[in-house]
């Protein structure tokens, strides 16, 4: 506690103390000391010092976690961990002080599973290290470990995640009876992508495939996931790793010749889809059509000319939903049977009107629309 210094703010105490020290309450209110309310910010809570700023760790039935106003700052005591070649990163503060009280005093904080620019720039900064990635077991926790690895591996930082048990984070670890003071290299970890950087976005990656077992691991971890990807997803991210897999591991090339073709290197007759047997079964889609009884009461649901024009540059045109409602009156050039179209990314393009819409148009622009009603 002393190390980190570790405090307690009991509430209904600072506020009058700061103020018989001078400090006017406008003051304490911008820096976020006193609420709107005037009360104490800070008011039950275990208070740990940042650079910069301060963290709180509600007690009570308040907010679990509380900042400043201000920004995070950086990696949580990073000056003094900077020239480790061995730096374990976890979540919270907590799980900090768990860490080191057992023996890992190498162990740094991110505040939280996404690092902002100063974090990142510290941690890819110079120097050679290996980052053990301890975040927590829940599935937050675990997809933002996949995502860290990976960005620390284009910059060229080994990486290599900590396996905890399921929804247990380095702190309750440590509380379950962990064993105290080992070193990091008994820690159970994974590579989860085994490149190690030569500088800048140069990588050099195993010389063999990664076993099946592996690419199941991924698979089950998908179907874990809040929003379970379907299996036309998985499928498809499977096929992207099969062929990642193959060009790093000299199975294939691509040609200079022609930007999809691939050529195998002399001796190999492997493909990327022997890499792995490995797959998804994706259920074939069948298409139901709509039924005459469906058909009629879809017609007979128009109330309007605009609800048959908005149909008719769907049906007729291929025009999407956001692509409708996002036309105005100076696209569309009746005279000359076209009609300007804003699609993604804002690209502007030109699309014939068939006559059955340019009809449509017409009744709906010279009976229903107002004439003051704008642009759209």
């Amino acid at each position: 506690m002393e190390q980190m210094r570790i405090g307690y703010a009991p509430g209904r105490c600072l506020r009058s103390w700061l103020e018989s020290l001078g400090y006017p309450k406008t003051y304490l209110r911008d820096t976020g000391l006193l609420t709107a309310a005037g009360t104490d910010t800070f008011s039950r809570r275990i208070i740990f010092p940042l650079e910069g700023n301060l963290y709180g760790r509600s007690i009570g039935w308040a907010a679990p976690h509380r900042f400043l106003p201000q920004r995070r700052g950086g990696l949580y005591d990073w000056a003094r961990l900077r020239q480790q070649h061995d730096v374990i990163l976890v979540e919270g503060l907590f799980d900090v002080a768990a860490m080191r009280s057992a023996g890992f005093w190498n162990t740094n904080c991110s505040l939280g599973t996404h690092l902002n620019l100063q974090q990142w720039e510290q941690l890819c900064g110079p120097g050679e290290r290996t980052i053990y990635n301890a975040f927590d077991g829940d599935d937050s926790g675990q997809q933002a470990s996949w995502q860290l690895a990976m960005r620390c591996t284009r910059r060229g930082v080994r990486t290599r995640r900590v396996e905890l048990p399921q929804g247990q984070d380095p702190n309750g670890w440590l509380a379950m009876g962990a064993t105290a003071g080992m070193s990091v290299s008994g820690w159970r970890t994974r590579d989860d992508y085994p490149m190690q950087g030569t500088g800048g976005d140069v990588l050099v990656c195993p010389k063999q495939p990664w076993p099946e077992a592996v690419l199941v691991e991924y698979i089950l971890w998908q179907g874990k996931q809040p929003r379970r990807p379907a299996p036309a997803t998985i499928q498809s991210r499977l096929a992207a790793v099969r062929q990642w897999m193959a060009f790093q591991c000299g199975l294939i090339t691509p040609s200079a010749g022609r930007r999809n073709s691939r050529f195998s290197r002399p001796g190999w007759r492997a493909t990327p889809e022997r890499l792995w047997r490995v797959s998804v079964k994706v259920p074939r889609r069948q298409t139901v059509p709509l039924s005459q009884d469906e058909v009629s009461r879809f017609w007979a649901s128009f109330r309007s000319l605009r609800d048959l024009a908005v149909v008719g540059l769907t049906l007729l045109n291929g025009l999407r939903a956001g692509e409708v409602l996002g036309l105005e009156r100076e696209d569309v050039l009746l005279g000359r049977g076209e009609l300007r179209v804003r699609g993604k990314g804002r690209r502007l393009r030109l699309l014939p009107l068939a006559p059955e819409t340019i009809q449509l148009l017409d009744y709906y622009l010279r009976s229903e629309r107002p004439t003051n009603s704008g642009s759209h």
